[in-house]
């Protein structure tokens, strides 16, 4: 059976984080670093690696990154994930509202 989030375009994740965080997606893919644009920017990078399988170039080339960036990203969404109760929330509701914006829900 063939996995419909394995080709998940990385643009479909972003519009969706960034709806989550009222954030306009230009900011995201731009080259600023203010401490939100960062968070939102991380959450993609590990939303895309871990949960819809990205690589890390495809990752980096989307936001205008290297792949060093995108693997400390994802690692720091997990470290602070697994302290974070808000956060491992957001992820998991993100997630869900990925899967249904897919599934035109």
């Amino acid at each position: 059976m063939i996995d419909p989030f394995r080709r998940l375009p990385i643009e479909t994740i972003t519009h969706v984080v960034c709806a989550r965080y009222k954030a306009p997606v230009n900011r995201i893919t731009s080259p600023g670093k203010s401490r939100t644009v960062s968070h939102i920017r991380m959450v993609i990078m590990y939303l895309a690696n871990k949960l819809f399988h990205r690589s890390s170039r495809e990752i980096a080339e989307y936001l205008g990154n290297d792949r060093s960036t995108v693997v400390y990203g994802v690692k720091r969404v997990e470290f602070l994930a697994a302290s974070d109760e808000i956060l491992k929330r957001d992820l998991d509701e993100l997630k869900i509202d990925i899967t249904k914006s897919l599934l035109n829900v």
